[in-house]
């Protein structure tokens, strides 16, 4: 039933009111694995691909309070995502520590980012997120070229000036600038440096062990 689905809830993701010019689909971080398949029905689409390097993400996931139910709740689909393209065998989920649980994640997600990339080309820009939050203008640059918007100083100044880069954008009320942004993974760094550890040495591990899981690891660690 899936082809039948995603056809149907295409035609209304893409529906618009009588002015509408086009529509702007966000998804959200744990739909990735739609990328291909809506972008290969969407032939006119457009995409921008979110991403992290693996250490920040583990840090800002590790300092969650609500993370380690996410990540259990989603760990069955992807570690069964991530052992389908192995050949050895991994650990099962439950002998894996939260940080070795948080790397796998970003594995699994971070896989679909690289083939989506790969099959899509041009028409999926990859977004460092903390990239981006260095250089807002340069991001917004990227970003607006991409979709063929216009792209002009006075545009980049009111958008690097917008109130919403200054929130949380899971709630809206609560302030979360870039600096305080950094001052969380910082302390998440010092508080979970051992998960931290030890995720990363799982992912080294994977990469030794398998050479396209080495081109998503340290394809990310060196763009």
């Amino acid at each position: 039933q899936f082809d039948h689905r995603l056809a149907l809830f295409t035609k209304l993701w893409g529906r618009g009111y009588d002015p509408t010019r086009l529509v702007v689909l966000k998804a959200t971080s744990s739909a990735g694995r739609l990328a291909v398949p809506l972008l290969e029905r969407s032939t006119r689409s457009r995409a921008i691909y979110m991403n992290m390097r693996a250490e920040p993400y583990l840090a800002v996931l590790l300092a969650g309070q609500n993370s380690p139910w996410d990540l259990r709740g989603h760990g069955p689909r992807r570690i069964r995502r991530v052992q389908a393209r192995l050949a050895a065998p991994i650990a099962p989920l439950h002998e894996l520590s939260l940080g070795e649980l948080a790397a796998m994640s970003w594995l699994a997600e971070s896989w679909n980012q690289h083939d989506a990339l790969v099959k899509l080309g041009a028409r999926m820009l990859a977004l460092d997120f903390d990239v981006f939050l260095a250089d807002v203008a340069e991001g917004m640059r990227a970003v607006l070229g991409h979709f063929g918007l216009a792209c002009d100083g006075r545009v980049l100044a009111e958008l690097v000036r917008s109130p919403v880069l200054a929130r949380y954008s899971m709630a809206p009320d609560y302030e979360y600038t870039p600096g305080t942004r950094a001052e969380l993974i910082a302390e998440s760094r010092r508080a979970n440096r051992e998960e931290i550890r030890r995720g990363m040495a799982w992912l080294e591990r994977i990469a030794k062990s398998n050479g396209a899981a080495d081109a998503v690891v340290n394809g990310a660690r060196r763009s």
